[in-house]
Protein backbone atom coordinates (compact mmCIF):
# COMPACT_ATOMS: atom_id res chain seq x y z
CA UNK A 1 0.00 0.00 0.00
CA UNK A 2 1.76 3.32 -1.16
CA UNK A 3 1.91 5.51 1.24
CA UNK A 4 1.67 9.45 0.54
CA UNK A 5 2.26 12.59 2.56
CA UNK A 6 1.21 15.88 2.81
CA UNK A 7 1.87 19.14 4.15
CA UNK A 8 -0.07 20.39 6.82
CA UNK A 9 -2.00 22.92 4.72
CA UNK A 10 -3.22 20.50 2.47
CA UNK A 11 -4.71 18.30 5.32
CA UNK A 12 -7.97 19.38 5.63
CA UNK A 13 -8.39 19.26 2.03
CA UNK A 14 -7.54 15.83 1.82
CA UNK A 15 -9.22 14.65 4.38
CA UNK A 16 -13.09 16.29 3.59
CA UNK A 17 -12.60 15.53 -0.34
CA UNK A 18 -11.78 18.55 -1.07
CA UNK A 19 -8.23 17.65 -2.51
CA UNK A 20 -7.99 14.62 -4.85
CA UNK A 21 -4.83 14.57 -6.52
CA UNK A 22 -1.76 15.33 -5.87
CA UNK A 23 1.33 16.51 -8.19
CA UNK A 24 4.86 14.73 -6.92
CA UNK A 25 8.71 14.86 -8.58
CA UNK A 26 9.74 12.28 -10.83
CA UNK A 27 11.64 9.74 -8.36
CA UNK A 28 15.35 8.92 -9.31
CA UNK A 29 14.89 5.83 -10.32
CA UNK A 30 12.54 6.40 -12.81
CA UNK A 31 9.32 4.45 -10.83
CA UNK A 32 5.97 5.27 -10.63
CA UNK A 33 5.30 5.92 -6.78
CA UNK A 34 2.04 4.38 -7.61
CA UNK A 35 -0.45 3.03 -10.05
CA UNK A 36 -3.94 2.55 -10.91
CA UNK A 37 -5.67 0.80 -8.39
CA UNK A 38 -3.29 0.76 -6.03
CA UNK A 39 -5.19 1.55 -2.19
CA UNK A 40 -3.51 4.59 -1.27
CA UNK A 41 -2.24 5.48 2.32
CA UNK A 42 -2.96 9.25 2.90
CA UNK A 43 -1.38 11.00 5.86
CA UNK A 44 0.19 14.23 7.07
CA UNK A 45 2.99 14.61 9.61
CA UNK A 46 4.55 11.40 8.41
CA UNK A 47 8.09 10.76 10.35
CA UNK A 48 7.49 13.55 13.17
CA UNK A 49 5.65 13.20 16.35
CA UNK A 50 1.94 14.47 14.54
CA UNK A 51 1.77 11.69 12.10
CA UNK A 52 -2.05 11.61 11.30
CA UNK A 53 -3.58 9.12 9.02
CA UNK A 54 -6.20 11.28 6.58
CA UNK A 55 -7.54 8.68 5.05
CA UNK A 56 -7.72 5.31 2.37
CA UNK A 57 -8.20 5.94 -1.15
CA UNK A 58 -8.33 4.02 -4.48
CA UNK A 59 -5.62 5.56 -7.15
CA UNK A 60 -7.60 6.57 -10.37
CA UNK A 61 -5.12 7.43 -12.34
CA UNK A 62 -0.83 8.30 -12.25
CA UNK A 63 0.14 10.55 -15.49
CA UNK A 64 3.50 12.33 -16.31
CA UNK A 65 2.88 16.01 -15.75
CA UNK A 66 4.06 19.59 -17.00
CA UNK A 67 4.03 22.44 -14.96
CA UNK A 68 4.79 25.61 -16.35
CA UNK A 69 4.30 29.74 -15.57
CA UNK A 70 0.51 29.76 -17.61
CA UNK A 71 0.17 25.79 -19.12
CA UNK A 72 -0.14 22.96 -17.54
CA UNK A 73 0.31 20.00 -19.89
CA UNK A 74 -0.92 16.46 -18.94
CA UNK A 75 0.48 13.27 -20.80
CA UNK A 76 -2.23 10.87 -22.12
CA UNK A 77 -4.77 12.69 -20.18
CA UNK A 78 -6.44 16.23 -20.04
CA UNK A 79 -3.70 17.38 -22.44
CA UNK A 80 -2.83 21.13 -22.74
CA UNK A 81 -4.49 22.99 -19.87
CA UNK A 82 -3.72 27.02 -20.87
CA UNK A 83 -6.90 28.90 -20.20
CA UNK A 84 -7.56 30.67 -17.09
CA UNK A 85 -10.54 29.45 -15.79
CA UNK A 86 -9.56 26.41 -16.74
CA UNK A 87 -6.08 26.60 -14.54
CA UNK A 88 -7.93 27.85 -12.18
CA UNK A 89 -10.16 24.81 -11.71
CA UNK A 90 -7.00 22.74 -11.73
CA UNK A 91 -5.51 24.33 -9.23
CA UNK A 92 -9.25 24.32 -6.54
CA UNK A 93 -8.92 20.08 -7.76
CA UNK A 94 -5.29 20.47 -5.84
CA UNK A 95 -6.11 22.35 -2.91
CA UNK A 96 -5.05 25.42 -4.15
CA UNK A 97 -7.23 28.77 -4.17
CA UNK A 98 -6.41 29.34 -7.86
CA UNK A 99 -3.83 28.96 -10.62
CA UNK A 100 -2.02 32.33 -9.56
CA UNK A 101 -1.68 30.57 -5.87
CA UNK A 102 -0.67 27.33 -7.29
CA UNK A 103 1.98 28.67 -9.84
CA UNK A 104 3.37 30.67 -6.83
CA UNK A 105 3.74 27.58 -4.57
CA UNK A 106 5.21 25.41 -6.67
CA UNK A 107 7.90 28.03 -8.02
CA UNK A 108 9.03 28.76 -4.54
CA UNK A 109 8.86 24.81 -3.85
CA UNK A 110 10.26 23.79 -6.34
CA UNK A 111 10.66 25.67 -9.49
CA UNK A 112 8.97 26.08 -12.92
CA UNK A 113 8.49 24.95 -15.34
CA UNK A 114 8.33 21.64 -12.90
CA UNK A 115 8.19 17.64 -14.40
CA UNK A 116 6.51 15.82 -12.17
CA UNK A 117 3.57 12.83 -11.69
CA UNK A 118 0.21 13.71 -11.34
CA UNK A 119 -1.59 11.03 -8.79
CA UNK A 120 -5.39 10.74 -8.84
CA UNK A 121 -7.85 9.04 -6.56
CA UNK A 122 -11.30 8.41 -5.59
CA UNK A 123 -12.51 7.70 -2.18
CA UNK A 124 -13.41 4.59 -0.56
CA UNK A 125 -16.05 5.11 1.92
CA UNK A 126 -16.08 3.70 5.35
CA UNK A 127 -18.31 2.30 8.03
CA UNK A 128 -18.78 6.04 9.32
CA UNK A 129 -21.12 7.23 6.25
CA UNK A 130 -24.77 6.52 5.83
CA UNK A 131 -25.74 2.49 5.92
CA UNK A 132 -21.78 2.49 6.21
CA UNK A 133 -21.61 -1.07 7.91
CA UNK A 134 -24.52 -2.85 6.05
CA UNK A 135 -22.61 -1.55 2.70
CA UNK A 136 -19.21 -3.01 4.53
CA UNK A 137 -20.32 -6.26 5.32
CA UNK A 138 -22.15 -6.75 2.22
CA UNK A 139 -18.59 -5.80 0.04
CA UNK A 140 -16.70 -8.52 2.67
CA UNK A 141 -19.28 -10.92 1.84
CA UNK A 142 -18.75 -10.25 -1.74
CA UNK A 143 -22.39 -8.73 -2.29
CA UNK A 144 -21.33 -5.83 -4.08
CA UNK A 145 -19.17 -5.15 -6.57
CA UNK A 146 -16.07 -3.50 -5.32
CA UNK A 147 -15.25 -1.83 -8.95
CA UNK A 148 -13.81 1.66 -8.28
CA UNK A 149 -15.10 5.08 -10.35
CA UNK A 150 -13.21 4.41 -13.29
CA UNK A 151 -14.32 0.44 -13.77
CA UNK A 152 -11.92 -1.29 -12.50
CA UNK A 153 -12.13 -4.17 -9.99
CA UNK A 154 -9.22 -5.53 -7.98
CA UNK A 155 -10.99 -7.66 -5.73
CA UNK A 156 -9.41 -11.16 -6.40
CA UNK A 157 -12.84 -12.92 -5.82
CA UNK A 158 -14.62 -10.63 -8.17
CA UNK A 159 -16.97 -12.99 -10.10
CA UNK A 160 -16.66 -11.75 -13.56
CA UNK A 161 -12.59 -11.41 -13.28
CA UNK A 162 -12.46 -14.99 -11.84
CA UNK A 163 -14.41 -16.63 -14.21
CA UNK A 164 -12.82 -14.53 -17.02
CA UNK A 165 -16.39 -13.30 -18.12
CA UNK A 166 -17.74 -11.33 -20.29
CA UNK A 167 -15.81 -13.45 -22.71
CA UNK A 168 -15.73 -16.95 -21.48
CA UNK A 169 -19.64 -17.16 -21.95
CA UNK A 170 -21.22 -13.54 -22.31
CA UNK A 171 -22.54 -13.46 -18.83
CA UNK A 172 -23.14 -10.47 -17.32
CA UNK A 173 -22.37 -9.48 -13.89
CA UNK A 174 -24.11 -11.30 -11.61
CA UNK A 175 -23.26 -8.49 -9.11
CA UNK A 176 -25.10 -5.69 -10.72
CA UNK A 177 -27.95 -3.36 -9.91
CA UNK A 178 -25.98 -2.28 -6.35
CA UNK A 179 -25.98 1.08 -5.18
CA UNK A 180 -22.26 2.12 -4.76
CA UNK A 181 -23.29 4.83 -1.67
CA UNK A 182 -25.74 1.74 0.63
CA UNK A 183 -24.66 -1.20 -1.43
CA UNK A 184 -28.76 -1.81 -1.58
CA UNK A 185 -30.22 -2.71 -4.60
CA UNK A 186 -31.74 -0.04 -7.09
CA UNK A 187 -35.57 -1.01 -6.09
CA UNK A 188 -34.45 -0.73 -2.07
CA UNK A 189 -31.93 2.69 -2.53
CA UNK A 190 -33.22 6.10 -1.65
CA UNK A 191 -29.72 7.57 -1.74
CA UNK A 192 -30.33 11.21 -2.11
CA UNK A 193 -27.30 11.91 -4.34
CA UNK A 194 -28.31 10.08 -7.68
CA UNK A 195 -25.27 7.78 -6.92
CA UNK A 196 -26.96 4.06 -8.17
CA UNK A 197 -25.68 2.75 -11.37
CA UNK A 198 -24.88 -0.80 -12.79
CA UNK A 199 -21.49 -0.79 -11.54
CA UNK A 200 -20.24 -4.18 -12.94
CA UNK A 201 -21.17 -2.87 -16.34
CA UNK A 202 -18.28 -0.85 -16.06
CA UNK A 203 -16.36 -4.06 -15.37
CA UNK A 204 -17.22 -5.95 -18.25
CA UNK A 205 -16.61 -3.59 -20.59
CA UNK A 206 -13.00 -3.80 -19.82
CA UNK A 207 -12.34 -7.22 -19.51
Amino acid sequence: MPAINFKNQFAEAVKNGVKRQTIRALRKDGRMPAKRGDILALYTGMRTKSCRKLLNARCSDVRPIELHAALVIVDGGDGWIRTRPDLDNFARADGFRDWSDMAAWFDKTHGLPFEGVLIQWDELRDSSSENGDEFQRRVDAGECCRAGRDGDCIHPECPQNRDGEPHATGRHCPLDCKCTVCGLDSGECDCPDGTQRKACTFVSRRL
